[in-house]
């Protein structure tokens, strides 16, 4: 279906211009800076390719996670966890840590291996991880956000991998600075040559390994290389589900990611979620330093041998502050309570209670966007990443029901 202008006088309020419609959204340009989506999320836009893959892949890590309990050897067990905690360090103190956030500085040896590692972890080449992953710091749960948890859980882990990219995750991405990105000769290396890279350093070398060295067959060495990609997938994809929904909330509750020792254990140290939304710059993405935090530990050792350097993190003094102002603390009076300190009033020692930021509260708001919107529409926002107040815009509620009354 092409892309059309809708000009039906119901359809376009005077002195507006028209709406753009194609198959899974309707767009208004109100300025070269701005434009606003009313997205049909009704239209699924599936991307078949990767439904397939995917498909594929967890039908093969069924039978590979069977036989690393009863078939495979310790041996080659060990090997493939120890070559999955490789590529879990190409995300987390890669990907992650050093070309995402700055948090520390490697030097080229470092690099190169952090890159390589990557390239076992499969899950796109450096540069755009990098990209999505600022998006998602940058426009944390909206529409521009590549893995908006307020679309659900099931969304946010793997579904946004399924279903086509937001109008908004396109047009803001193209607006990030990643020129600090491209100058690194290492990531431009990746990037020309990521696939045959991946291929090798992904499956190839692992499933040789396996079959060669440690005599399992062919067909057993490719599903238990399979195993390990997926699960260390699954261990990724958690943090940005789970651990954006399910946990506490220590040092901001008005964000939504979340406090998750369980993601942690999976994800090499990145579960604690509102600590790192917090502190997005803190090497460490906890306070706790290297408990249940190996990715802290392998940077540490780094520095100690002196390939890594210019560590960043916070001050104690900073942490308590921030959460004495904004993070969780249970009131003995009531439990289902946040408390926090009237930051307006500068009155330390004056505490109120509201309710507790929770996962109900934004299933309640999602609920009452979709009720506005007669369940056709969702997630609509406005200039840059700021939500719209439907309640108190009169006008762009009534643009609103005009939309709903064309799709309908």
């Amino acid at each position: 279906m092409g892309t059309d202008i809708v000009t039906n006088h119901s359809d376009m309020a005077p002195d507006r211009t028209p709406l753009v419609n194609t198959n899974r959204y309707l767009k208004r340009k109100v300025n070269e800076q701005v434009n606003y989506y009313y997205v049909k999320y009704d239209y699924p836009g599936l991307v078949w390719r990767n439904a397939v893959i995917f498909a594929v892949l967890h039908a093969l890590y069924l039978y590979g996670f069977y036989l690393s309990l009863f078939s495979e050897t310790w041996s080659c067990w060990l090997f493939v966890y120890t070559y999955a905690v490789f590529g879990g360090l190409g995300i987390t103190a890669g990907a992650h840590r050093l070309w995402s956030h700055k948090s520390y500085k490697a030097r080229l040896p470092l690099r190169v291996f952090l890159m390589l590692c990557n390239c076992i972890a499969g899950q796109n080449d450096l540069i755009e991880w990098c990209r999505d992953h600022r998006l998602h710091h940058k426009a944390s749960e909206t529409d521009a956000d590549p893995h908006n948890s307020n679309r659900g859980w099931f969304f946010a882990h793997i579904g946004w991998l399924l279903q086509r990219k937001h109008p908004k995750v396109l047009e803001m991405g193209k607006k990030l600075d990643l020129s600090d990105l491209y100058a690194d000769p290492v990531l431009r290396f990746q990037k020309s040559l990521y696939w045959p890279l991946a291929l090798w350093f992904g499956l190839i070398l692992p499933v040789s390994v396996c079959h060669l060295y440690f005599g399992e067959s062919l067909w057993d060495s490719l599903c238990i290389g399979v195993w390990r990609y997926v699960t260390s997938l699954h261990c990724t994809w958690f943090v940005n589900s789970a651990a954006h929904i399910w946990g506490t909330q220590d040092y901001d509750t008005n964000i939504e990611p979340r406090e998750s020792g369980l993601v942690s254990l999976g994800a090499l140290g990145e579960g604690f979620h509102n600590y790192h939304h917090t502190f997005p710059y803190d090497y460490s993405t906890s306070e706790h330093g290297g408990y249940i935090n190996f990715t802290t530990m392998f940077i540490d050792f780094m520095k100690f041998v002196g390939l890594a350097h210019s560590l960043r993190s916070v001050n104690q003094e900073m942490i308590e502050r921030r959460r004495a102002r904004t993070g969780m603390v249970v009131d003995k009076g009531n439990l289902a309570a946040d408390r926090y300190v009237n930051e307006k009033e500068d009155k330390p020692d004056e505490v109120f209670t509201r309710p507790s930021s929770s996962v109900c509260n934004r299933r309640l708001s999602r609920k009452r966007a979709l009720d506005i919107n007669d369940n056709t529409l969702d997630g609509l926002y406005g200039k840059e990443f700021q939500p719209i107040d439907l309640e108190n815009d009169q006008q762009r509620l009534t643009e609103t029901k005009e939309v709903v009354k064309y799709l309908l």
